[in-house]
């Protein structure tokens, strides 16, 4: 008696679970297609940070070559406003001026 009742119903009921089933499989498709950009996103982010850290320590060693750079600077600048055991004392000059040859005298007035 059921069965005579929705037998004309049954083609709408039949299309009504294939309508559902759809939707629940569009729904999963999309949830999934969701997970995997959520996922390329969280690559990308690690991605991101990685390429900024190798960025930062580029930027340390650059600062680091810097800083040596900048000791040698101040060590040449020491030293040339030094005098060191290279460069003539004034008693020097003396003993320099006694190894040049003098100069011929003028002829007397």
């Amino acid at each position: 008696m059921i069965g005579i009742i929705l037998a004309p119903l049954k083609k709408y009921l039949l299309m009504g679970a294939a309508a559902a089933a759809l939707l629940y499989g569009a729904y999963l498709y999309g949830h999934h297609v969701s997970e995997e950009e959520h996922a390329q996103k969280i690559k990308d982010l690690n991605l991101g940070i990685a390429i900024t850290a190798a960025g930062q320590a580029k930027l340390v060693e650059q600062q680091s070559r810097i800083d040596v750079l900048k000791k040698e600077l101040a060590d040449a600048r020491t030293k040339i406003s030094r005098p060191d055991d290279t460069c003539f004392e004034p008693d020097d000059v003396d003993g320099l001026l006694d190894i040049w040859p003098k100069p011929a005298a003028s002829p007397a007035r």
